[in-house]
């Protein structure tokens, strides 16, 4: 019998939480999978096999489906930088068409946090909503984000309404849309800034464009942008 390699294991602290999350790097078996869905060029196929590689590596009990959009892309960039390396280079095209080549360090890369940003909202003196982070689970709806869609996006977003009495924890997701369609434009905008706040995979950088020469400050986010 062939001895078996050891893998090493790593430790993060999940963004949203805090929470100490164990892991290993993904081996070839892994990075076939992903490979092969890069190939394919097919974005769900893309996100399905990022999701069986968290599910593979990750040794701490937690359900990936149900992680924030910004751990999840927290979590497969720093499993990715364990597993092939730190640095990225980045082929970025300025406004004059020039093509450069920036390098980027992984573990530079922060989940940002805005001071503003509250999962508490108050929408009158009396009445507030306990919201949510969009997980994976539900990718496809808040990435379409429109006027039609965003009722059935709220209703997946608020945990529970409360005032100083009771929490109103128990409700059909019909009662949760006449709800939301019960607030006047100003309440609604309350509930929306939630997520034009809320935190995200992003990185600042700046290079001297190589064709025009003029400095350029960049701003990733998102884990598409780290692997353009």
């Amino acid at each position: 019998m062939l001895p078996l390699l050891i893998t090493p294991e790593y430790e993060l602290i999940l963004p949203s939480t805090n929470e100490k999350i164990r892991y290993r790097p993904f081996l070839v078996k892994e990075e076939k999978i992903l490979l092969t869905a890069m190939e394919s060029k097919d974005q769900k196929q893309i996100l399905n096999s990022i999701i069986q590689i968290l599910k593979n590596c990750i040794l701490t009990d937690i359900n990936i489906e149900t992680l924030s959009f910004f751990d999840f892309e927290y979590l497969f960039l720093m499993l990715r930088s364990s597993s092939i390396g730190n640095v990225v280079q980045l082929s970025l095209q300025h406004k004059c068409e020039g093509i450069n080549e920036v390098a980027i360090n992984l573990e530079d890369i922060k989940v940002k946090f805005d001071s503003a940003h509250s999962d508490k909202i108050m929408i009158t003196d009396e009445l507030g909503v306990k919201l949510k982070y969009p997980t994976i689970s539900n990718l496809d709806v808040f990435t379409n984000l429109s006027s039609k869609n965003i009722f059935e996006i709220l209703s997946k977003s608020i945990k529970y309404v409360y005032d100083d009495n009771k929490i109103y924890d128990e409700f059909t997701k019909d009662e949760m849309i006449k709800f939301i369609e019960s607030m006047n434009n100003t309440q609604l905008k309350k509930v929306l800034n939630f997520f034009e706040t809320m935190p995200k995979l992003e990185h600042d950088l700046s290079y001297t464009c190589t064709k025009c020469s003029e400095n350029v400050e960049y701003k990733l986010s998102g884990l598409q942008d780290f692997f353009t």
